[in-house]
């Protein structure tokens, strides 16, 4: 993006965050996203085990893997019900009836549609060439982006955008493309969308406080609050009219539809009027059989819809209304402007109708009486040939109340008013089979790292299988331990060992930090650090290396472990600050010192090494040692002797000099470790190995003591190691 569009993108995601997300309308909206996710990972899931196991699955991955708009009949027939729906009603109907599958190609297409997803899901780099394969087979047409896509972000949201046309819009916008819905494009949209969410992902996650997001989840978010709450409709060139600054409202209060009644029609008598005439039209859609009708609110416009189609739309001093062009009489055609015989892609929704009218509100007031019987037919009609409700979604009940309150009359809400959760009617047997599904999914699923087995891990730390298992479990249990021992005593190399075990075979991670003393929260945590932008130096509040780790984390499937090296060399209580709570409540969430709403997620792991020849774990605080499983680590004489017996080398000589010297140390804080002798060719290291490493710590422990250090002296011990 420019610094423009930049600037531009954050604004309104500010008033995004503020106005919308924090919303009980947003909040649905997440919530329904979330539920739907669920649900559509759980399904793809059920047909891959299906065809494991040689079942023929037909026609099924249509109605499970695309998405389908929520009502009864959608939900009688187990379909996929999507917060970003493209189908309304039966999947094989839908492509068979717009004539571009064949019914006999419906399987055929079924099975390309599940091969597609799983190539993709499995390995996104074959994404461009399974997107090419699969638009060119014959049966596949209709299946563009808006279809495909969302089930792609339900499985993997960390690879896939979800781009409709209102992603699309938003993104050709912000990044100045060009792109089409065509499924060519998508490749080329995905890394542009995702690498735009990348230039601003630390302010959106700032700024999303207290959701537990991702980015790209954000993105659709913020897009259909730009797109559908708002009035943001560029031109495909990204070219168009800069998004406006949207008035805050919420769907659900009536003070909102007041507020935005009064911007379309200043006078009093004329907003009357057109209140009375949507009360009217909405008891006469609410009398019909199939009461699919639907109140939406935005900052510029109220829309009545009858199942998918707009009926009535009150805009800044004009009125739409959908009418029946051919029973409408002659010299009323003549009336509106432009004529009734002007299509819309609104009422192309109608197969076979042809009629709208647009016009001022002045004129709608003189004509309304002549147009009302004309209307209530168009909506009868409308009616009969939709049986799928309006998006409940989309419903606003503030505008509801506020027309009983000012009208004075009885307006019944819709049948569907109340949102169901997404998901089949008995909610504790479906949680199972999608903790089922996932657990299996994830087991099932191409890794991105290469395995790590418990076996290589004793081969390679040298400790018991026994020993290992015990010291998982005490970091699987706690969330974060500590390893801890004197110098030399390989610390470090357990833990990232120890990381990498935990984390690979999956989509897991490891990083490492080294704490040391001027380490802190700000660095750690959160805090304010200057940005330049341009000839601006800013001062923001910037995430600190966990709370990055912990974001990266999010968008992982698999174990992410921090390895913090030295942990004990920093204040531990001062950089972790709130994190001290957070790291013994793993499922709360807790605000920052910068007032971002934060929780560890719960594929994160911590283990931290410690020397305690600098700081002895007793020094610590009990608070700190409650929240951490400590692993000890001694000199382990045993290991030396199985390294070098793989090297045919006796070393009971070293062995029984290093216990001499431990025992004139004579404090397990400070032992010397056996990790500066595990070297392959050892008897031509050893002599600079010693005097280059063993003395000096020798000399800074016994300062008072020189003979001590005399007599441990390479010249002096030489003759002892052989």
């Amino acid at each position: 993006m420019t610094p423009q569009k930049r600037a531009e993108y954050l604004q309104l995601f500010r008033e995004f965050a503020a106005n919308w997300l924090n919303r009980e309308e947003g909040e649905r909206h997440v919530r329904l996203m979330k539920e739907s996710a669920a649900v559509g990972r759980s399904n793809f899931q059920h047909l891959l085990s299906a065809v494991g196991n040689g079942e023929d699955v037909g026609t099924t991955p249509l109605r499970l893997l695309l998405p389908h708009a929520d009502s009864q009949a959608t939900r009688t027939g187990g379909m996929w019900i999507s917060h970003t729906p493209a189908i309304r009603g039966n999947a094989e109907r839908w492509f068979t009836n717009a004539g571009w599958i064949p019914e006999h190609k419906l399987p055929s297409a079924a099975n390309a549609l599940l091969h597609f997803i799983d190539t993709c899901c499995a390995d996104p780099e074959q994404h461009p060439e399974a997107c090419q394969q699969f638009a060119s087979l014959p049966y596949t047409k209709g299946l563009q982006t808006g279809m495909l896509t969302p089930i792609l972000n339900a499985i993997r949201p960390e690879s896939f955008l979800l781009l409709n046309n209102r992603s699309r819009k938003v993104l050709n916008y912000f990044a100045e493309t060009t792109f089409d819905h065509s499924l060519a494009d998508y490749p080329p949209a995905n890394n542009a969308g995702l690498a735009l969410i990348a230039e601003v992902t630390t302010e959106m996650l700032e700024l999303a406080g207290r959701y537990d997001l991702q980015p790209s989840h954000l993105f659709d978010h913020f897009s259909h609050y730009l797109t559908v709450v708002g009035d943001f409709s560029p031109s495909s060139g990204g070219k168009g009219t800069p998004p406006k600054t949207l008035i805050p409202f919420d769907r659900s209060r009536p003070e909102s539809a007041a507020q935005v009644l009064a911007m379309l029609y200043p006078e009093p008598e004329v907003r009357h009027a057109c209140m009375e005439y949507l009360a009217q039209t909405v008891q006469f859609a609410s009398t019909l059989h199939n009461n699919n009708w639907g109140l939406t609110l935005h900052p510029r416009e109220i829309r009545l819809n009858v199942g998918p189609v707009e009926v009535l739309a009150l805009r800044k001093n004009e009125v739409l209304l959908l009418l029946d062009a051919e029973s409408l009489a002659p010299r009323d055609r003549k009336k509106i402007s432009p004529p009734v015989e002007f299509s819309s892609h609104r009422y192309r929704r109608v197969p076979g109708e042809k009629g709208i009218g647009e016009m001022g509100v002045d004129k709608f007031i003189r004509l309304r009486e002549q147009f009302r019987e004309a209307h209530q037919r168009f909506i009868r009609k409308a009616s009969a040939k939709f049986t799928a409700t309006a998006w409940a979604a989309a419903h606003s009940p503030g505008v509801l109340q506020h027309l009983r309150e000012a009208i004075a009359v009885e307006i019944p809400n819709p049948e569907y008013a109340q949102i169901l959760p997404i998901s089949p009617t008995e909610p504790d047997v479906v949680q199972t089979i999608i903790s089922d599904g996932l657990e299996a999914y994830h087991a099932q699923k191409k890794p991105e790292g290469n395995p790590y087995p418990l076996e290589d891990l004793a081969a390679e730390t040298g400790h018991p299988i026994e020993v290992l298992r015990g010291w998982i479990a005490a970091i699987e249990r706690k969330g974060q331990a500590i390893i801890y021992g004197p110098p030399g005593t390989g610390k470090t190399y357990l833990a990232e060992r120890l990381a990498r075990h935990l984390s690979a075979g999956g989509e897991g991670m490891q990083e490492l930090v080294q704490f040391h003393p001027s380490y802190s929260y700000e660095d750690f945590v959160i805090g304010i650090r200057p940005v330049s932008r341009g000839d601006v130096v800013e001062y923001p509040m910037q995430p600190g290396r966990f709370v990055e780790f912990c974001r990266k984390a999010q968008a992982r499937r698999g174990t992410c472990v921090l390895v913090v090296d030295e942990i004990n060399r920093a204040d531990i209580s001062r950089v972790f600050g709130e994190l001290m709570y957070l790291l013994e409540y793993r499922d709360r969430t807790i605000e920052l010192a910068g007032g971002e709403l934060f929780r560890i997620p719960n594929n994160v792991r911590v283990i931290g090494t410690m020397n305690t020849a600098d700081r002895s774990i007793a020094l610590l605080d009990y608070a700190l040692r409650r929240r951490f499983a400590f692993v000890e680590l001694r000199p382990d004489y045993e290991l030396l002797r199985r390294y070098h017996a793989n090297h045919r080398r006796d070393v009971e000589r070293l062995i029984a000099l290093l216990t001499r010297m431990n025992q004139r140390i004579n404090n397990p804080h400070y032992e010397l470790g056996i990790s500066f002798f595990l070297h392959p060719n050892l008897p031509e290291l050893l002599g600079s190995i010693w005097a280059m490493e063993i003395e000096p710590y020798l000399a800074e422990y016994f300062y008072d003591q020189p003979a001590t250090v005399e007599e441990f002296r390479w010249e002096r011990v030489r003759g002892d190691v052989g």
